[in-house]
């Protein structure tokens, strides 16, 4: 396969919009208070960079694993692996390379960081690999990534792990996973194709489980827009701003009111 046409199908196929996902490395970084130290900002920007080179990599694999069900998904058909644009092969090879590096990126960093790197990449091959269908663990293993993502930061910076971030940051990832299955089942009873461990959900009972997470996110479930939270968080304008909003509110109290 010519290398230039594959270059920008093997960057959509890294999914760097769900990059954005990996913004919880920096939860302890700045509520420890440690914005102004420059070590502990590079230490946890190395952190951020590990985990989109990990994620990545996870995708790649994820889109090897699944190319046939992405070719009769409406939407997932237009990706690179599933349209033809990049080769299997080809993606296997970057997310070997992907990984190798960002754990030995990870453990140069420190060697607790580096553990909690292989857990999170422990954790996505189990789930890619088979765990994505089993009921209710799908989604507890992604809530899970996004605990790691958090503890991670604190761990690279060398900080306690507060029991309110991992509350905080677990009720929400939790919030967010349900909605998504809860919107996936809705678009699966429409007669769009979607997962095949939505036929374990029904939707009494996933609005059962929002409820004893609700306190977080509300817009993107009245919205009806939770099966890609990730792209409402970026697009939305109202929700964009209620995000700066906060993160103004945070910094203010923290670094300026303290």
């Amino acid at each position: 396969m010519d290398a230039r046409p594959a270059a920008p199908a093997l960057l959509r196929a890294l999914r760097p919009r769900q990059w954005a996902k990996n913004v919880f490395v920096f939860a302890a970084l700045v509520f420890a208070g440690r914005l102004s130290d420059h070590r502990a900002v590079g230490q946890v920007l190395g952190a951020f960079a590990v985990f989109c080179a990990l994620s990545s990599a996870v995708y790649l694999l994820n889109d090897v694993r699944d190319v046939e069900a992405d070719r009769a998904h409406p939407v997932k058909k237009r990706r690179a692996i599933a349209a033809g644009e990049l080769a299997p092969g080809t993606a296997l090879a970057v997310a070997a390379v992907l990984a190798a590096g960002a754990l030995s990126g990870a453990f140069a960093l420190s060697f607790g960081f580096g553990l909690v790197a292989v857990g999170y990449l422990l954790l996505n091959l189990a789930y890619s690999l088979g765990l994505k269908r089993v009921v209710i663990l799908d989604v507890m293993m992604v809530a899970a990534g996004f605990l790691l993502r958090a503890i991670a930061g604190a761990t690279v910076i060398d900080v306690a792990i507060s029991h309110w971030l991992v509350l905080c940051t677990g009720l929400l990832a939790l919030f967010l996973g349900f909605v998504k299955r809860r919107q996936e089942l809705v678009a699966r009873r429409e007669g769009a194709p979607t997962r095949a461990i939505l036929k374990e959900y029904s939707l009494p009972f996933l609005d059962q489980m929002i409820s004893i997470v609700t306190g977080a996110t509300v817009v993107v479930h009245q919205r009806g827009e939770g099966e890609n939270p990730t792209a409402v968080v970026l697009t939305d304008p109202p929700l964009i701003l209620d995000v700066v909003l906060w993160s103004v509110a945070v910094l203010v109290a923290l670094y300026v009111w303290r």
